[in-house]
């Protein structure tokens, strides 16, 4: 298991979510914390123009 760290402002943001997205977006956690930065797409993706070299976004699908 990989530890999956969040800020303050991820956390409130999450806080501020129906029920709906808040489950997918814990699910996607979780997913993202059994299998670390072997996850790939769909769920992740490269983030362009990051001062971080080989940053990563998070994805899941939050249609409503």
């Amino acid at each position: 298991m990989w530890t999956v760290i969040t800020t303050d402002l991820f956390n409130e943001w999450l806080e501020r979510q129906d029920e709906s997205t808040q489950e997918k977006v814990l699910a996607a956690l979780v997913v993202l914390q059994q299998q670390g930065p072997s996850l790939g797409r769909p769920m992740v993706d490269t983030v362009y123009d990051s001062k971080f070299t080989n940053m990563k976004e998070l994805r899941c699908s939050t249609s409503r």
